[in-house]
């Protein structure tokens, strides 16, 4: 009997397009989870689904296949200090966050974040 694999959804929005879009996590151990799929999301949905009602504490792990952002094909996130939400970043040493606009100057890539995710 395999063991039942236990997803989420984060949301997370382009840092050029400033689309919204979901990111599939599946769970590798307590606190590590591997990003498997992401995809273009609509507004009106992510909220009725609750998306963002609970908050789980990850290391996040691209999975060798994750296309990263559906927009800009960014495949890191980075975590705003200010509003605590993910925007897409792909490496540069300033971004700007995608949700609340404020420069995010420090980018920390070390140990698990708190982030908002939904039931898959």
């Amino acid at each position: 009997m395999s063991e039942k694999i236990v997803a989420r959804v984060l949301l997370a929005r382009c840092k050029s397009s400033k689309a919204l879009y979901g990111i599939t996590i599946e769970q590798i151990d307590q606190n590590s989870w591997s990003m498997k799929y992401s995809y273009p999301i609509d507004e009106k949905r992510a909220e009725s689904e609750g998306f963002d009602k609970t908050t789980i504490s990850a290391d996040l792990y691209s999975a060798p296949d994750f296309r990263g952002c559906p927009t800009c094909g960014a495949t890191a996130n980075v975590k705003c200090e200010a509003c605590h939400k993910l925007t897409c970043w792909n490496g540069e040493e300033a971004s700007q966050c995608a949700w609340c606009g404020i420069t995010l100057n420090v980018i920390e890539e070390n140990g698990p974040i708190d982030v908002s995710a939904g039931e898959d």
